[in-house]
Order: C-alpha cells, then structure tokens, then sequence
C-alpha cells in the first residue's frame, strides 16, 4: 500500500510501475490484451465456449436475458468472429450450456427460460445451426443448466437449478435427445445458483456441489448410481455463494472448489482431502461484488490459476497459482459493464487460454486474449531437411486406442502436443519435451478417453499448429 507520507517522486515511481502492471499479469511479461468487445443481444447472462460447427476453432454461444434470444458467434481460428447468428424460443434465456445430447458427434445446446420454469433443447444439424427449441419442464426461475452424463449409461443428462423452488432437476436422456417424461426433483439447497462436477469417493460417479445464495453452506450431494443423491457433509463458505467452480488447483489429484460471494466481496477456496472432507475456506479479496469465477491454467506452468468477473467494477481479476497452496493479489482488466459470467478457452489457436466474459449491463461480450504465448521472434533458419515445423495428421484416424502423431523439427527446440474436447478442456498432453532437428512418431494410448471428436495442439517455441481427430470405441 502507498502511504500518504511517501515522497511525491517515490509515489511517481510507484504509480507507473503499478500502470505498467495493469496491462499483464506477471513479471514474466504474459498477460491479456485490452478487451474486444462484441454485441450481442440485451442482458446476456451466460456464455460458452465451444466447437460448435466442427471446424477445430471454438466457437461462443451467449444467452440474451432481455432480448430473448440466444447468440452464436463463429470462430475463424484466430479469434475474429462473424456477426453473431440469433436463435429464439426461449423467453428469458437465464443460462446455457453445450453437450452432444443426440450422440450423433456434435454439440447441441440447452437453455434455461427462466420465465417459463423449462428448458430448452436446440439441436444441431451437424454445421453450426440450431433446430427450433425441444422443451423440458423444470422448476421455477431457472438459474443454472449443466449436462452431465449421471447414471453412466452413455447419455448426456441435464441438471437445472430452480433458485425459487430451492431445489435442483434431472432430467435423464434416454438417447437421441429423447428426455424421461418424470423430471426427478432433489431438494437440499437453498436459492441454488450453479454446479459444479466432482467424484469425491472415487466411484466413477459424478457427485454434486451447488451453490446457494441463500445459505453459508456448499451442498454437497453423493450420486447413488440410481438417479439419486445423498447428502454429504457441506463446507462452509460463511456467506451467501453465487458460483462455484471444481478444480485441482494443487494437483494432488483431489478436486477443490472455489467459490464467489459477492455479498462479501471475497472468493472462499477450499481444498479437498479427499472422501468428500475439504479444509476451512481460505479467503481471497476481490474486487466489486464478485459474481462468477473460473479456475484454468492461464500462465502456462501447469497449475489452474484463478479469473474472477466483478459486477460492480467492471473488471476480470485474474489471481495466479503460487504453487504453495495460495494465490497472489489479484491483477485487474477492464470488461463491459456489469460482468456476470466467464469463460475460458484457446480461441486464437496460440496454445494458451483467452478469458471471455458477458455483459449484462452493456449488451456485450468482452474477450481478453492471453499474451503468454504470443511469438517475440521467428525460428533461425536452417538447411537441414525438415526445413520447417509442421505437425502431420496423426494415423490411424479414427483410432481406438492408440495413434500416432507426427511431427517435423527444423532445430532441436521444447516440444508439447495437447489434446483437447470438442468443449475446449484440456484433457492430455502427449508429447512433452526437448527434441533434436528431425522427423518424430510418437505413440499414444487414449485408454482412459471416451469416444469423441478431439483436437491436438502442437507448440514448439513460437510454432503452434491443430488437428481433428476421432476417437472410436
């Protein structure tokens, strides 16, 4: 903190140094461009990220409160996006969500209304666009959808939070998007708000923890394997929750949560230990009424960092990893006017996570593309036959389990392929490591993968490349 009685040429100092910050996150010159803000409807709500015309770029779906209307914006792979596409059907989209609900290898997108107490289903043709909404009767004022496949069957289901009826629905896919008439009802919760996944008992069932606005404890909910839950013991955040998000933020291979409260202005983590037990919240200040939260590496040193949207200032906090079971101040960057919801993925294909944000309060979505793996220099040339960088379709392809990557040196340089869903979560990394000037193939089992439709990113210095691959089991 600066204090009064410091000279007016220290202050300077301190002042311009503190400017300088502003513009990155670390030290170590990474950090997020100044906002590109795009329209889109009035009072969008939620946001996604995701490949949702197939084409290996991800994409963004926005749901527009006010206008009624759900936005989706298309991706040229670099970050710049046609004008958005506007689906209605649904009154008042409160949240949205993105999963292959049809099983027909394409994402298709639910929506809450929050108006109507439904949900509904958009299916898509395979190229991007949307089929006229399917409904689903839910609870009163939805505020939260997420899919989920909760019974293991091979089926996306869908989980809506009903804030007014305090209570949360399943609603089971039994295939094609063909949803059971009997919507399951669990209660539980009060003014439930959103979800998050976890396995805490290592059953290979996704468990449950949702966040109550009206209640200083987390619920945390067992899946019973029989489209049912039990109570499980609940952390106590000590105030109102409003987002919660599960990661492992220490890699100990146990889930955590992070949750916002922006009653408090504060973020409350808590690590899991294991067996659905997690330690005393551990505080973090923010900025301006909290609302949404995320955890993903943003740095690119492995470990989920944090990014926070803040209502009242305008802002996204982003608060790094320090590796010793803490995060660091938060540094801030401008978004639109009143963020509400985050997301984050690759959208410029350079090899590291953009943060995305909407904007209830200006009709806009903000995008704060990451600078940590933007290229300061091309690679020396060599004679040397590759005489290029270049990563080759991998083979076979389709694969089950295994394939084989491909790839090209011109110079001995670090070398890492990851692989990601068609959501845009990273799920493996291949390939990681120095390697000589050469031509490599490089196995690789995907054993623990379900069948899909998957991108894999090389990075080799400032050389990035991506391709579709398909998983077929």
């Amino acid at each position: 903190m600066i204090k009064s009685s410091i000279k007016i040429r220290a202050l300077t100092a301190i002042v311009i140094a503190f400017l300088m910050l502003v513009g990155t996150t670390r030290a170590s010159g990474s950090g997020f461009q100044n906002k590109i803000d795009i329209s889109v409807g009035e009072e969008p709500s939620d946001i996604l990220a995701a490949d949702l015309d197939g084409d290996g770029d991800i994409d963004l779906a926005v749901a527009n409160h006010a206008s009624g209307t759900i936005s989706v914006l298309f991706n040229d792979g670099l970050a710049h996006f046609a004008a958005p596409v506007n689906y209605s059907g649904i009154a008042a989209p409160s949240a949205i969500c993105a999963a292959d609900l049809d099983n027909d290898g394409d994402l298709d997108l639910a929506v809450t209304d929050q108006n109507n107490a439904r949900v509904g289903i958009f299916k898509n043709d395979g190229s991007g666009s949307f089929d006229p909404p399917i409904y689903l009767h839910i609870g009163l004022y939805p505020q939260a959808v997420a899919a989920a496949d909760m019974d293991n069957d091979g089926n996306i289901d869908i989980l809506a939070a009903n804030t007014t009826d305090n209570n949360f629905s399943l609603l089971k896919n039994l295939g094609g998007a063909v949803f059971d008439t009997t919507t399951y009802k669990f209660s539980g919760t009060l003014g439930p708000m959103a979800f998050a996944f976890l396995d805490f008992n290592n059953d290979n069932y996704k468990d449950i923890a949702i966040a109550n606005s009206g209640f200083y404890l987390i619920t945390l909910l067992q899946n019973t394997r029989h489209l049912d839950f039990a109570s499980a013991m609940a952390p106590n955040v000590g105030d109102n929750q409003y987002d919660i998000f599960a990661f492992d933020y220490n890699k100990d291979g146990i889930t955590d949560l992070i949750t916002a409260s922006p009653e408090k202005n504060y973020l409350s983590l808590m690590t899991g230990k294991g067996g659905g037990v997690f330690d005393s919240a551990q505080k973090y200040t923010a900025r301006g009424n909290p609302y949404a939260v995320i955890g993903e590496d943003f740095n690119g040193d492995d470990y989920p960092d944090l990014a926070v949207a803040n209502r009242y200032s305008g802002t996204i906090s982003v608060l790094d990893n320090k590796l010793d079971g803490t995060f660091d101040y938060p540094v801030d960057f401008a978004a639109g006017n009143y963020p509400v919801a985050l997301c984050a993925a690759d959208l410029d294909n350079d090899g590291d996570m953009d943060i995305i944000a909407a904007n209830y309060g200006s009709g806009t979505i903000s995008i704060l593309l990451n600078l940590y793996h933007s290229p300061t220099a091309a690679p020396e040339s060599h004679s040397s036959l590759p005489y290029r960088f270049g990563l080759g379709q991998n083979y076979p392809n389709p694969f089950n389990p295994m394939t084989t990557f491909r790839f090209g040196l011109p110079q001995k340089t670090a070398v890492r392929i990851d692989v990601y869903d068609l959501l845009g979560r990273h799920v493996a990394t291949p390939v990681d490591g120095n390697f000589a000037a050469g031509e490599y193939n490089m196995p690789w089992d995907a054993s623990r993968l379900g069948s899909g439709i998957y991108f894999y990113r090389m990075t080799a210095g400032s050389f990035t490349q991506s391709r579709k691959m398909i998983l077929l089991k």
